[in-house]
């Protein structure tokens, strides 16, 4: 049973009587549980795909379907995935707890406050907690958008540039809460243009270039994915 299929999907940007394609006719499926990636340039079109699954952006044409299900029921959809943006919305006069607290108490399904501290404790932010939000750097708040995205314990993660601002240790948290969730039988797709990241983590990753998938590492071996993705981008037939 296919975890995520997409089938045709045409995404085009409309501006006053004017149309640009920014997908089209892509094709993706993730057919078990594990690490995914969609890797891409900056401009490619990876975090207005993720927008386009996850209900925040209208798609032209074709059909996203989780688990056998088309994507026609939120509620249905919202308890199952999780989606945490690369700049997720905060409000900067609330604490991280608050924050928690608000997100927990309006989801379906809750992780046990414990679990939730634990990722917390893991994800180093405990210190600030009680801290508004508007004191976070940005890789605090990228900790806590991921955070709350889990609150309802979904099966699928979706999560955009989840590296991005992070210094060292919370690249090293996330990484291994990314482990911690895989061993769990969660399935994560996640959007990004570092190459080492994909290499170190990712089962099997999508490339982007210009609006569609142009390749995927399914049945490859690829020994060195910096040579590989040159390749590949300078060789599209978009460029």
């Amino acid at each position: 049973m296919p975890i995520l299929d997409v089938r045709w999907l045409c995404l085009d940007y409309i501006q006053g009587q004017k149309a640009r394609s920014i997908l089209k006719n892509l094709n993706l499926a993730i057919e078990k549980p594990g690490i995914f990636s969609l890797l891409g340039q900056n401009g490619s079109g990876k975090t207005s795909f993720l927008r386009t699954i996850v209900w925040l952006q209208q798609f032209q044409a074709g059909e996203i379907i989780f688990f056998w299900n088309k994507k026609t029921d939120r509620n249905w959809f919202w308890e199952k995935i999780g989606y945490a943006p690369d700049a997720p919305g905060l409000y900067d006069f609330l604490t991280g707890r608050d924050h928690i607290d608000f997100f927990r108490h309006m989801s379906w399904k809750k992780l046990p406050e414990a679990v939730v501290f634990e990722l917390v404790n893991q994800l180093w932010l405990s210190f600030a907690l009680d801290k508004k939000v508007g004191s976070y750097s940005r890789g605090m708040r990228q900790r806590l958008g991921l955070i709350i995205s889990l609150l309802h314990d979904p099966e699928l993660l979706i999560r955009d540039e989840p590296m991005s601002a992070l210094d060292p240790l919370g690249r090293l948290a996330v990484k291994k809460l990314m482990d911690r969730l895989v061993s769990q039988g969660k399935t994560l797709f996640f959007s990004t243009h570092i190459l080492s990241d994909v290499a170190e983590k990712a089962d099997e990753f999508f490339l982007l270039d210009g609006w569609k998938i142009i390749d995927s590492s399914s049945g490859k071996k690829i020994t060195n994915i910096e040579t590989y993705y040159q390749e590949k981008i300078f060789s599209s037939d978009l460029r």
